[in-house]
């Protein structure tokens, strides 16, 4: 065979995805970042890589490294044609730097996209989005320095998460990461009441 017929060396993205599959999140990232560029990022092998990026976007916040999320993240959204985890991932992101505006200015375009989309992702794409949109005004709730400030960002959470609730279990039958969510999201909602009790 011709060198230039060898395919691309998916290695190092079959290490990260074995990883990734495990939960191994460091080994992921540090695999991930080892993958060669494709050639054509609409090959198989360009898909493949978007995809991991998206996980290893995954990895790093899972393991609270937001500020190296972020960067992937930013790659994965510009490269080749992302799916809607990718922006939903990278809003998740940006909010949990800090750049709350930036968050939900990528929530609101991938909400605009919803029509496009298939009635059934525009139902699991639109509740993820109101899950995302409460997390990030939590995020903003952590950060809250004044009595006021957590008591305005508290109550957006509390009622952003709870539409995502409420949306999320009409949907039939709910998808388990809306179910996920949903359990998560009800988690959320008690740890933001007790601190504001606590003011």
């Amino acid at each position: 065979t011709l060198p230039g017929n060898a395919g691309p060396d998916r290695s190092a993205l079959l290490a990260g995805n074995r990883a990734f599959d495990r939960g191994g999140w460091l080994e992921a990232t540090e695999a991930y970042g080892r993958m060669p560029l494709p050639d054509d990022p609409n090959s198989e092998y360009g898909q493949q890589y978007q995809q991991a990026l998206l996980r290893r976007g995954v990895a790093h916040m899972n393991r609270a490294e937001y500020g190296a999320a972020l960067e992937v993240l930013e790659s994965a959204a510009a490269y080749g044609t992302p799916g809607f985890q990718t922006f939903l991932r990278l809003a998740a992101a940006q909010c949990a730097v800090g750049r709350t505006e930036e968050g939900r200015g990528t929530l609101a375009t991938l909400e605009r996209g919803l029509s496009r989309r298939t009635q059934n992702e525009q139902l699991l794409v639109g509740a993820l989005l109101n899950y995302e949109r409460g997390v990030c005004s939590q995020g903003e709730f952590d950060r809250a320095e004044t009595t006021r400030e957590r008591v305005r960002t508290g109550s957006v959470a509390i009622q952003e998460l709870q539409a995502f609730i409420d949306f999320g279990e009409r949907i039939e039958p709910v998808p388990d990461p809306v179910r996920a969510g949903i359990d998560d999201a009800r988690g959320r909602i008690e740890a933001i009441r007790r601190r504001m009790a606590g003011n």
